[in-house]
């Protein structure tokens, strides 16, 4: 897939990104690999994700339902930077922080990120509206299954894309619906077991969140250097 992309304000260059197909079982072990790096700098991830959960639950706290519609327009920018602590660390770099924040304190990745942050909002108001007017068993449960899964795929890469590879985040988004639909078993692995940790998450009370956050973007960053070939 060719993608074209602004470099400053006015030039443009032309980028490769190419998808590789890979088979089922390769899911696993992005969440074995996601493990090992978490494994790597343990507390540093935890403080990190504490952070990124203060900043979250701050903003619902200070602005009600504005805040959280807010912490969820950020999501793409934590979701990035630890991206970049899993990169920084497959390198065999130490994990810092600051690396988690990466995609708040660059400005070239944070107006594309935000963006993409629009995704999961419009998600959360189809979802919410859906189970207002429908109800909160079979017919809402359906429809926010049926949005959930499309906005899942067009959200999974399109975030490691525009932090590393430079994309704007339209194609990006293009180009990750692309490449799950080129590796649709090893995507519906993933997403099956990011939904499993999500759930573990509920069932702990939170507590999962501390282990399910970062073995889970780490996975997910290994998938996208799996598929795309590049960090």
């Amino acid at each position: 897939m060719r993608v074209v992309f602004p470099v400053g304000k006015t030039a443009y260059r032309e980028a490769i990104v190419d998808t590789k197909t890979v088979g089922m079982s390769e899911a696993w072990w992005w969440f074995v690999g996601g493990w090992r790096l978490y494994k790597l700098a343990p507390w540093r991830w935890l403080i990190a994700t504490l952070l990124w959960t203060i900043i979250a639950v701050g903003l619902v706290l200070l602005f009600s339902f504005a805040g959280a519609f807010l912490s969820i327009l950020l999501f793409p920018i934590a979701y990035a930077g630890f991206l970049q602590g899993a990169s920084e660390l497959q390198r065999g770099r130490a994990l810092s922080i600051r690396h988690v924040f990466r995609g708040l304190t660059t400005p070239s990745k944070m107006l594309p990120l935000l963006f993409l942050g629009l995704l999961p909002i419009g998600f959360a108001l189809a979802s919410l509206t859906s189970v207002l007017l429908l109800g909160t068993f079979m017919p809402g449960l359906l429809v926010v299954t049926t949005l959930g899964i499309p906005t899942s795929i067009a959200f999974l890469y399109a975030c490691p894309l525009v932090m590393f590879a430079g994309v704007g985040p339209i194609r990006a988004i293009k180009s990750s619906c692309d490449a799950c639909a080129k590796n649709i078993g090893a995507s519906f692995i993933v997403i099956l077991a990011l939904l499993f940790m999500a759930t573990a998450t509920v069932i702990t009370f939170g507590l999962g969140l501390f282990l399910a956050m970062p073995v889970g973007f780490c996975a997910l960053y290994l998938s996208y250097t799996s598929i795309y070939g590049q960090s």
